[in-house]
């Protein structure tokens, strides 16, 4: 067998046999490489003498790394830096003192080096115990490097060179990655119109798609007068389409409130081919308070229809409560898209009192306008539930939006445009003050993307675009990236709260022509009350 193997075979039970004893023969030396990481290329060195008494360390000039004891020293080579580890002289086994080598580790109860690097092949030596006792840790490697560090193999008690390791064949190289293009980010964008992303029209009509006709598969029934619409209403079961004839106007007044059942659909085809879609009217109450045209049950839809409440007219006060009118109610789920809603005295979509708070209502592509009636005239109205309305056009309404600030209410308005017509002492949007004694005024309210306009910059048509009436929201309020055409001229911001905390007005553009404001200043007036 080879000797340099017999040779490895004796030593590596040298090591077992100093590990489970804990001696070693005066005068053997383990040099254990550790690899450690990269200190700016500098090999650090180190000098010991055996526990004999034998050689001593090496002149401060020039410290080295003994090969084993009395053996060659190993000099640093060109470009080395040798850099300190401990400095400090100890003590031989023997009770003699032991030189002090400038960037040298003395011998005695020393377990470690300083970081060391020779070009880059990230190893050191430590020095071990004096007993022989490897440190914590090592692991004996080769040091490849033999131009910087000649003669630099480790070796094991009987001087016997440790063997080479078998080489590990490099990795075949991975081809780069393309690098992705950088992504341009969008432009920000304010208002309605540059950033509605629904795909239809705001305030639907020409355009908007999908517009419901009667060759639609699902419509069940076909209707141009009010008994017939009234007995397809009274027939129709969840997933039909009563489809109202476009040339059609129906006239429910004297009629009591007529309901929609639950996940049927109410429609004509408003915006096809230029239709202006039938025509459901009530010109008067039956007489009692907040008369409803129509009630709808879970999961109706509106669609495509034109409704007309009495028409009273901007600021006629001879309307008596009696006659104030709702378009469509609901306690529940409600989509009411592509419609025409006006001239409701008290709004033209209600959903929700404060008995009833768990509706939901998704209002789009609608035009709300002269709905108008005595402390009233909403065009949508939310009390007490929830509601996303949607890419409208409002205009002549006494509020285009309200909230009764009833705890738990949220609604989210977003891409609509507010025409400007209204009333002087009034506002497009709000939220009332809670009327019920209870802890908030609301639960959340996000108000982003819309669009304000002023018919007129030398007398405003409202005191605010909007206003917050309550106080205490339990989440907060959000109004962003809005566009609100409010000349510089009016002695008041375009919004006005009372709520002084939880409210966030960012990122709005205001002034005629609108300029950006990333705060509240110029944009909104707090006050508490």
């Amino acid at each position: 067998m080879n000797s340099k193997i017999l040779g490895f075979i004796a030593g590596l039970l040298l090591v077992s046999a100093v590990l489970v004893s804990g001696t070693t023969p005066p005068g053997s030396w383990i040099e254990t490489p550790r690899t450690l990481v990269n200190s700016a290329d500098s090999i650090h060195t180190m000098a010991e003498p055996d526990d004999s008494g034998g050689k001593a360390d090496s002149p401060a000039a020039n410290p080295v790394l003994l090969q084993e004891a009395g053996g060659t020293p190993l000099t640093a080579g060109t470009g080395d830096t040798v850099t300190a580890a401990g400095g400090a002289a100890g003590s031989n086994n023997d009770g003699s003192e032991s030189g002090q080598i400038p960037g040298a580790v003395s011998s005695g109860n020393v377990a470690g080096s300083a970081i060391v690097d020779s070009y880059d092949t990230f190893v050191s030596y430590d020095p071990v115990l004096p007993q022989g006792t490897p440190l914590p840790g090592d692991t004996l490697i080769r040091l490849d490097d033999t131009t910087l560090l000649p003669h630099a193999d480790p070796i094991i008690p009987d001087g016997t060179p440790v063997p080479e390791a078998t080489p590990v064949p490099e990795a075949t190289p991975q081809p780069e990655d393309t690098p992705t293009p950088e992504v341009t980010p969008e432009p920000e964008c304010y208002g309605a119109e540059a950033c509605n992303p629904t795909g239809n029209p705001i305030g639907g009509g020409a355009g908007y798609f999908p517009i419901l006709s009667e060759n639609n598969p699902g419509v069940t029934s076909v209707v141009s007068t009010k008994d017939q619409l009234l007995m397809a209403l009274r027939g129709a079961e969840s997933g039909d389409i009563v489809y109202v004839n476009a040339s059609a106007v129906i006239d429910l007044t004297g009629t009591p409130m007529v309901t929609i059942p639950a996940g049927v659909t109410l429609a004509s085809n408003r915006g096809q081919a230029g239709s202006a879609g039938a025509l459901i009217k009530r010109d008067s109450s039956t007489g009692s308070a907040y008369n409803v045209l129509f009630h709808a049950e879970d999961g109706a839809r509106v669609s495509g229809l034109r409704l007309q409440g009495p028409m009273a007219g901007k600021f006629n006060y001879s309307i008596p409560t009696r006659y104030n009118m709702v378009g469509i109610r609901t306690y529940d789920a409600l989509e009411v898209d592509n419609c025409e809603i006006r001239g409701f005295t008290y709004g033209g979509i209600l959903v929700g009192d404060a008995s009833h708070s768990t509706g939901n209502l998704y209002a789009h592509h609608n035009y709300i306008h002269r709905n108008y009636g005595i402390g009233n005239g909403y065009g949508i109205a939310v009390a007490g539930t929830t509601a996303l309305i949607e890419a409208n056009v409002f205009d002549y309404n006494g509020h285009s939006i309200t909230g009764a600030g009833i705890q738990g209410e949220q609604y989210e308005a977003r891409y609509n445009v507010v025409v400007g017509h209204d009333d002087p002492t009034a506002h497009h949007f709000d939220v009332h003050a809670n009327a019920l004694g209870q802890a908030f005024d609301g639960y959340s309210y996000t108000i982003h993307h819309n669009t304000f306009y002023a018919v007129t910059t030398a007398s405003p048509d409202v005191r605010y675009d909007i206003m917050i009436r309550g106080s205490s929201p339990e989440r907060g309020i959000w109004i962003t990236d809005n566009i609100f055409w409010w000349p510089d001229s009016r002695p008041l911001p375009p919004v006005f709260s009372y709520a002084t905390s939880k409210v966030y007005v960012v990122n709005n553009m205001v002034g005629v022509p609108p300029s950006l404001k990333t705060g509240a200043e110029s944009v909104a007036l707090f006050s508490a009350k």
